[in-house]
């Protein structure tokens, strides 16, 4: 892994908008928080996280789109880290795939560039369009 990104974190994502603005809405925890997944570390679970935003249990969250929509509208993804193979991968909607995109998730989970691999996932296949994400 690169040393020179320190603390990276892995988690689950979205691209949402809300006021005009589209922005990253994360569920993140730093890679030693995560837990052993197979062969890969891993956190999260959208339907979940989704449903706790909507019952207002995070008091922390800065948004109302999930009062108002479904956690499966947005694009939306998963960062992981592979363990045998040292590197970090997300797994996103091909919306959220774009270089704009990719330099607004690498920054959200402080992830290494050259060990960071991005891939489309059928998981992922939102209705909702998102314009440009900011970095």
């Amino acid at each position: 892994m690169n040393k020179d990104v320190l603390n990276p974190f892995i988690g689950i994502f979205w691209g949402i908008t809300e006021r005009g603005h589209s922005l990253l809405l994360c569920d993140k925890v730093p890679l030693i928080q995560g837990e052993l997944y197979g062969d890969a570390i891993t956190w999260g679970e959208h339907y979940n996280f989704w449903e706790e935003l909507r019952s207002q249990k995070l008091p922390h969250t800065r948004t109302q789109v999930p009062a108002w929509s479904e956690y499966d509208e947005w694009p939306r993804g998963r960062v992981i880290y592979q363990t045998q193979k040292e590197k970090f991968i997300v797994y996103a909607d091909q919306k959220l795939l774009t270089e704009a995109a990719r330099q607004a998730i690498r920054k959200a989970f402080s992830l290494p560039t050259p060990d960071t691999y991005y891939y489309s996932d059928s998981h992922y296949k939102s209705i909702r369009i998102i314009p440009k994400l900011k970095v």
